[in-house]
This record gives structure tokens, C-alpha cells and sequence, in this order.
């Protein structure tokens, strides 16, 4: 973040030092004329001059129009990582107080206490990864990868069987091409793992103590 503020830092400076450079110029053609100057030929250099300065003015428009746009991507983002950390701090916070859970949406099929907060940390790993990939941290090979190691797991592909339906209405709500395309590839995955046998049970993902 401090290398591209420096770098716009540097562009502002650069184009403040071009427009005092062309306000100037005027008068400094004016003090290095000699007496009995040739008109014609000053026009010319008038004409060229107030050419250049619509080129300059018109760069410099644009580099605003630049800034602005990138401040307001900087500011979404900014936006879109506080929403997600709220978000992740509430699901954490339910999870270590289960007696709070009746106070979400309410489980669509029978579910125990601790499928209920297994089920909200599968669906906290994908928000997370869902965010990375809307804002372009992960690719679509890095997150299949990612993806494919979470399906791995049986009760990640219970977790999905019964939220990808809420997860896609959610997405096409929200109108994001990319948060649909990232439901789209999780559908992908999912749908390649449940065809390649089944998940690991959670009973099996540890060996006993004195095994």
C-alpha cells in the first residue's frame, strides 16, 4: 500500500511541476525576447504553446479521473475486508457460544450442536476464500487447488449439499460476476470430488492417541 501511494505521490508531483512549468512559460518567453521581435513568429510559438497546453490540461484531467477511480476501488475493498472481518468475527464468536445459534437462520434439515459449528467453520473457510477471489488475491487454478484439498472432506460436502443453494441466491442478489463465478467453481470441484468416491468422515481425520 505505502509502494502505491509513493508511486501516486510521484505522479502528483510530476504533473503540479508540468503546470508551473506552462503558467511560467509565457513570461519567460516574454523577458528572453529582444526589442523588435518578429510578431509572426511569436504567434506561431503562441499557437504551439496553447496546443500543448490542452495536452497537458487534458493529461492532467485524465490522471484525476485516474486517481479518483483508483481511491474508490482502494475504498470498496477497504469496505468489502472490514464487512468480511465482521462477518468473520461473529461466526467465531457464535461458534465458541453455541447456546446463540437458534439466534441465526435456523438449519434446514436436523442438525447437532457440534455439526451446527462445524458447518459455520466450512462456511467461514469459503467466505474467506470467496473474498480473496472477488478481489483478485487467488486465481481460478489456486483456488481449485484450495478447493479441491476442502472437498476432500465428507462433512465439507454436507456443509456444501446444503448451503450452495442459499450461497448462489445470495450471489446472483448481489449481482457480482465474479462472486458468481466463484459458486460456479466451487459447484465444479464439489461435483468432481463427490464423482471421485467418498470424503473422509471426521471420526477418521485423526488417528487415536495410542494408535
Amino acid at each position: 500500500m505505502q509502494v502505491r501511494q509513493s508511486k501516486w505521490v510521484g505522479w502528483w508531483l510530476a504533473g503540479a511541476a508540468a503546470f508551473i512549468v506552462i503558467l511560467a512559460t509565457p513570461f519567460l518567453l516574454e523577458s528572453v525576447t529582444p526589442d523588435g521581435h518578429d510578431w509572426e513568429r511569436l504567434s506561431s510559438i503562441s499557437q504551439t504553446y496553447s496546443a500543448v497546453s490542452v495536452l497537458f490540461s487534458a493529461a492532467a484531467l485524465l490522471g484525476v479521473v485516474v486517481s479518483i477511480r483508483h481511491q474508490a476501488k482502494q475504498t470498496s475493498i477497504a469496505n468489502e475486508e472490514a464487512h468480511r472481518a465482521w462477518h468473520r468475527e461473529l461466526v467465531l464468536f457464535l461458534v465458541q457460544h453455541p447456546e446463540l445459534m437458534p439466534a441465526t437462520d435456523a438449519p434446514r434439515v436436523p442438525t447437532t450442536e457440534l455439526q451446527g459449528r462445524q458447518m459455520a467453520i466450512c462456511n467461514l473457510f469459503l467466505a474467506s476464500w470467496c473474498s480473496d477471489y472477488v478481489l483478485h488475491r487467488v486465481n481460478s487454478q489456486e483456488l481449485r487447488v484450495t478447493l479441491h484439498l476442502h472437498f476432500r472432506s465428507a462433512l465439507a460436502r454436507e456443509h456444501w449439499a446444503r448451503a450452495s443453494a442459499t450461497w448462489r441466491q445470495t450471489e446472483e442478489v448481489d449481482s457480482n460476476p465474479r462472486s458468481l463465478g466463484f459458486v460456479d467453481l466451487v459447484d465444479e470441484v464439489y461435483a468432481a470430488a463427490v464423482a471421485a468416491g467418498p470424503g473422509v468422515p471426521p471420526e477418521a481425520f485423526y488417528t487415536p492417541p495410542n494408535a
